[in-house]
């Protein structure tokens, strides 16, 4: 902006006069929002304090573009904090970042965060920046450095800054669950979710009640799993959470679909994706259209089904999303092993558990193993079925999973078969 030029250039006579000049020769064009730009950077000498000229723009900017603005664009985001990051003004560097990276983790542009996060922190060690940082290494699967990010976060922040503190909680019990470790990840939740409660967090308790769900729907305590759903789903409509309220309702149909109700399954998942595809949630659809898929598989709409998959597939590919590549990978397998393409099918078992052991996903190692032992001991390779499955029994019982019982039973099937 013009007055932008103005504010740094104090020691310049008369800068209004010089800015019609630099107009006139054609070193400074005019918007149509009448703020200038520079057609054609010149290599100029900067003053020595220059660190001083880039504190005093990026403290302009952010004033102008975002204290007093109620709508600041993501390139305005990025020149406040570059030139922040440039003249060293910890407080807006870590502000920008932080809310940049929020932003990109939700448009499911995870790299970008990495980056911004890793640039920043290479000055400013701040907790929220490394608890951003560990959020979208989550995403991409890097799942140790982010358990590392998310303990770092919660140890450096300060105990006056509950909201934060209550996020990086919340989302390194995330960590805990995708690792089989479900007692720890309760611990973290109900903490969490005291937090949320004492400073009136509505956001964060309706986030931290849908997790909970989760974990009591995996643990088979399906009523205490919908109740939890529909506290969580009444305070997203209140607050107007659509991208919340679209995760609660495709987790809401998930369960109704393990009960048997397809058409209320479905009929949530379409709400679900209407909302995802609104809002631009490239995450949220993938998994959506991934659990559709499984209802037109189990229906029999093979074709159907494996068109859903492999449009998750694609978009999860797109973002980098590990844990959904994983999952679109496991149950493509599972279709192609009922269709008697048993070599394709272990091949891509064997990609999703690649990515699984990647990401530490213990629960998705568990499934993977089940499958690869039964297909195995279908083609006679018993001394190996029997050690995928045995490994998916170990798992199991940490994970508190009513499945570990089905497994002991498959083990048995597979060491008579051998016997026989």
């Amino acid at each position: 902006p013009r007055e932008g030029i103005a504010a740094v250039c104090t020691s310049i006579v008369d800068i209004d006069k010089n800015i019609n000049r630099a107009i006139a020769l054609g070193l400074l064009e005019v918007s149509p929002d009448s703020s200038l730009r520079v057609p054609r950077i010149l290599s100029l000498k900067l003053p020595e304090d220059s660190e001083g000229l880039h504190r005093q723009a990026a403290e302009f900017l952010y004033r102008l573009w975002w204290e007093e603005a109620e709508y600041s664009t993501e390139e305005q985001g990025l020149e406040i904090h570059r030139l922040a990051m440039l003249g060293k003004v910890e407080k807006i560097s870590v502000e920008m970042a932080a809310v940049l990276t929020r932003r990109w983790k939700d448009q499911s542009r995870f790299r970008e965060a990495v980056k911004t996060c890793e640039e920043t922190l290479a000055v400013f060690p701040d907790y929220r920046i490394f608890h951003s940082l560990a959020r979208s290494q989550a995403e991409l699967g890097e799942t140790d450095a982010a358990k590392k990010y998310y303990q770092q976060a919660l140890d450096e922040c300060p105990p006056a800054d509950e909201i934060v503190k209550a996020a990086i909680l919340h989302n390194l019990a995330g960590i805990y669950v995708n690792q089989g470790e479900v007692a720890k990840a309760i611990t973290f939740y109900e903490e969490c979710l005291e937090l949320d409660e004492k400073i009136g967090n509505l956001p964060g308790k309706a986030a931290t009640l849908h997790q909970l769900a989760g974990i009591y729907a995996r643990q088979g305590e399906v009523a205490k799993a919908i109740a939890f759903y529909e506290q969580s789903l009444e305070i997203e409509e209140k607050i107007g959470d659509v991208q919340g309220k679209a995760a609660t309702l495709h987790n809401l149909a998930g369960i109704y679909a393990n009960q048997g109700d397809v058409e209320k399954a479905i009929a949530f998942y379409e709400q679900s994706l209407e909302i995802e595809e609104k809002i631009g949630n490239v995450q949220g659809k993938a998994a959506t259209l991934h659990q559709l898929a499984i209802i037109y598989a189990n229906q029999g709409d093979v074709d159907k089904a494996i068109a859903l998959y492999e449009k998750s597939l694609e978009l999860t590919e797109k973002i980098g999303d590990v844990q959904g590549k994983a999952a679109n990978l496991h149950q493509l397998a599972g279709i192609y092993a009922n269709q008697g393409e048993v070599g394709k099918a272990i091949a891509l078992y064997e990609q999703s558990l690649d990515l699984q052991e990647k990401m530490g996903d213990v629960q998705g190692k568990a499934a993977t193993f089940v499958m690869l032992g039964q297909l195995l001991a279908a083609q006679g390779d018993f001394d190996q079925a029997l050690n995928y499955l045995q490994q998916s029994l170990e798992i199991l019982p940490h994970l508190q999973s009513p499945d570990a019982e089905i497994v002991r039973r498959i083990i048995a099937d597979v060491q008579q078969m051998a016997g026989d």
